[in-house]
Order: C-alpha cells, then sequence, then structure tokens
C-alpha cells in the first residue's frame, strides 16, 4: 500500500492492529505466566496503609482492581 495522506497511515496502522478485547481477555485468562505484576499477593500499597494503621480490618467497598489481585480482610 502507497501511503499519500494521514488517513492512507492510520488504515494501514488500523489493519496492523490487533482487537483488543480478544487480546486482553486471553492475556488476563491465564495468570500463571511470568508477568511482574501477575503476583499473588496483595498490593503494597494496601499492605503499607495497613502496616502504618491507616485502615483497619472491617468490611470492605472494592472499588477497583487493576490486575484481578485480592485481599481477604
Amino acid at each position: 500500500m502507497l501511503i499519500k495522506s494521514n488517513e492512507d497511515l492510520l488504515i494501514l496502522l488500523d489493519h496492523l492492529l490487533r482487537e483488543p478485547q480478544h487480546f486482553w481477555n486471553n492475556f488476563y485468562d491465564d495468570t500463571c505466566r511470568k508477568v511482574p505484576f501477575f503476583v499473588n499477593k496483595p498490593d503494597e500499597n494496601l499492605v503499607h496503609y495497613f502496616e502504618k494503621e491507616m485502615i483497619f480490618p472491617s468490611k470492605v467497598l472494592e472499588l477497583g482492581v487493576v490486575q484481578g489481585v485480592m485481599l481477604s480482610i
């Protein structure tokens, strides 16, 4: 394909990119892979808050999970 305009470039790039939903769903289905953020431990910020007694064990409202890590309190 000969690129003559910005629109041509965008079309070319669109064809090179994979469908994001399929990729990410498959990516997060296999958490046993060696990926730095697939660790079986609580978020270090949450641990810090407990250690400094900024928060205490109680009922929890989970507002979001970045990589699917859960902490039982």
